[in-house]
């Protein structure tokens, strides 16, 4: 005995990984020219030893240029700084380095 299937056909949406939107160039920031007396602002990401990172550049530029600092940890890896914190850097820092760690 012989029993026939029945025949289906099934689509596949095959889709192309290539994004369309073209980057937004972004012009660099001032320069500081030079970072002597300025205050210099550490953002930490609070992930696994980024706080090592972070103190090691400060060590390494401390032995060419005096600064202030202004060191700020956000309490989570997962979600931005939070607008307070942008704020605070922005109005407080002549730069600032963003590092994440692992």
């Amino acid at each position: 005995m012989t029993v026939e299937a029945p025949q289906r056909t099934h689509m596949i949406e095959v889709l192309h990984p290539i994004a369309r939107n073209k980057p937004v160039e972004l012009p660099l920031a001032e320069r500081a020219g030079t970072l002597d007396g300025r205050v210099i602002g550490f953002l930490d990401n609070s992930k696994s030893n980024v706080d090592l990172f972070l103190r090691r550049v400060e060590e390494l530029l401390r032995q060419r240029f005096p600064f202030e600092t202004l060191h700020v940890r956000k309490g989570n890896a997962a979600t931005p700084a939070s607008e307070d914190q942008i704020k605070d850097l922005a109005e407080r820092c002549d730069a600032v380095i963003n590092a994440y760690g692992d």
